[in-house]
């Protein structure tokens, strides 16, 4: 189940609300609206019933690198804004390298936001352990018919994982077969 905080409430998200206790849950929230309604005790106890917590949207607002040292996180979620340009700007690629090696050192769990693109997902399977959202790899859904959307996401994943396999396949053949091509080329 997948709380998030809203302003003064909390709002309840998940596939089955009846669920008896609370193990298991992930609550995610911005830090910025959360400071002011939930004191870091409360974030403390929630971990003590083994309620994960995400800080959401990092790299935006009120989520900071203080956010990361100071609350007791089980993972960090980066803003879309925030991986728009890996795939085609090194200085976002050096960015969010760097911020996926900072969660895995203090033992974070990542997951990736607004992935749109397969050269995107391309540069993030070379991160290591990661968990990626959006559009690419599946749309919102209502909470009734998750089910169904991960029964017809297998084949889709499969084929974007395909897709990924067989290009680092031909680049890697491209660079074994470059030189052998020149110098085959020099003998004549």
């Amino acid at each position: 189940m997948v709380s998030r905080f809203d302003g003064p409430r909390l709002r309840v998200l998940g596939l089955d609300d009846d669920v008896p206790g609370v193990a298991g849950q992930v609550m995610e929230h911005g830090d910025g609206r959360f400071r002011e309604h939930c004191p870091r005790q409360v974030l403390h106890g929630l971990r003590l019933l083994n309620v994960d917590t995400a800080l959401d949207d990092f790299g935006t607002g009120f989520s900071s690198l203080t956010s990361i040292e100071r609350l007791p996180l089980s993972r960090v979620k980066l803003d879309r804004s925030v991986i728009a340009g890996i795939d085609s700007n090194p200085r976002s690629a050096a960015i969010v390298h760097s911020i996926i090696g900072l969660c895995r050192n203090l033992g974070l769990q990542v997951t990736i936001e607004g992935v749109e693109r397969a050269t995107q997902l391309d540069f993030l399977g070379a991160c290591g352990e990661i968990s990626v959202q959006g559009f690419l790899v599946a749309r919102p859904a209502e909470a009734a018919d998750v089910i169904d959307v991960v029964r017809r996401m297998r084949a889709h994943l499969e084929s974007l994982l395909g897709a990924v396999e067989r290009q680092a396949a031909e680049t890697a053949m491209e660079d074994l077969t470059g030189p052998v091509r020149v110098l085959a080329g020099q003998r004549r």
